[in-house]
């Protein structure tokens, strides 16, 4: 994509609904700016398995500067970057 990159990823809930986590895009502040961090969506999947998540990103960033993250995302919850439930992408 000229112009940026379209992010998918393939994720494995286990049983879990996507509604009840947020899959985000994370990109380090640069030049003391604030992080970047862009919602994912979900796309239907043919596999009962997996769901896909997507976004697009217009930058003149790298793609490598980009991380994605899977959170828990539900009424009354509060997670903060530190929570060990956050898992990030390796």
């Amino acid at each position: 994509m000229e112009g940026g990159y379209e992010f998918k990823i393939f994720i494995g809930l286990n049983g879990i609904h996507p509604e009840q986590v947020a899959v985000e895009l994370f990109a380090e502040g640069m030049n003391g700016a604030e992080p970047e961090i862009l919602k994912m969506k979900t796309e239907t999947s043919q596999n009962v398995e997996s769901y896909v998540f997507h976004t697009i990103v217009k930058t003149k960033r790298k793609a490598a500067d980009y991380t994605a993250r899977i959170k828990p995302c539900y009424e009354g919850i509060s997670a903060p970057l530190e929570d060990n439930r956050i898992l990030w992408q390796r």
